[in-house]
């Protein structure tokens, strides 16, 4: 395995500050307000929320999809610790979240109950 450079190494994480503006800024042209949920709670994360409000079985779901999601570099966070609420809402609907192995539909109401009382919903498409 070839050693990168420092120099190769700051031009990477430019390219990932770069990547993250683009996804704040896809997510205000979409009409998510990340200072909303701010204001709603003391925790920003979608994981703190789920793990006060959700059942265990929809939040062993979502966390597996997560890690799988940041494994294979589908989202730009590092830890699903990290995820924030208008991110996941921003990115997903409750069709792409139909096919998450063990989010059945009961489970899928209740997310968006979770996410419709912390201020934000999922769109439908």
């Amino acid at each position: 395995m070839r050693k990168i450079t420092y120099n190769e190494y700051l031009e990477a994480l430019e390219k990932v500050n770069i990547f993250h503006r683009q996804v704040q800024r896809e997510l205000a042209e979409a009409g998510v307000s990340v200072k909303k949920y701010e204001n709603n709670t003391a925790d920003g994360n979608l994981i703190s929320l789920l793990q006060k409000r959700g059942s265990k079985r929809m939040l062993y779901a979502i966390t597996s999809f997560l890690q799988s999601e940041s494994i294979y570099n589908k989202i730009p966070f590092l830890s699903i610790e990290e995820v924030s609420i208008a991110f996941f809402v921003g990115k997903y609907t409750l069709n792409q979240l139909k096919s998450i192995r063990n989010l059945g539909p009961s489970s899928l109401l209740l997310l968006n109950k979770i996410l419709l009382d912390a201020g934000y919903g999922l769109s439908l498409k």
